[in-house]
């Protein structure tokens, strides 16, 4: 999992989708990087990624409990793309 944080480190948001981002945000939260998953998830909120998408997550339950997550998700928009 450290191998795969390294790599995602080495890419640069410009290449990377709101999908890819929600994905670098579940690689990070389960390499034990949380404060990574989070800053993840608010470039994908931002890139467009739904907010209501989030809770779909299992990966993520735990991070949900995280009051950093609920701060995040209180201030990003609804979105309709992904």
């Amino acid at each position: 999992t450290q191998s795969a944080v390294k790599e995602l480190s080495l890419l640069g948001d410009a290449t990377l989708t709101a999908q890819m981002l929600f994905r670098v945000a579940v690689v990070r939260e389960l390499a034990g990087d949380r404060t990574g998953a989070l800053d993840a998830l608010a470039r994908a909120l931002k890139a467009g990624y739904p907010a209501t998408e989030l809770g779909a997550e299992p990966e993520l339950s735990t991070l949900r409990t995280d009051p950093r997550y609920h701060r995040l998700v209180s201030v990003t928009p609804p979105s309709t793309g992904g």
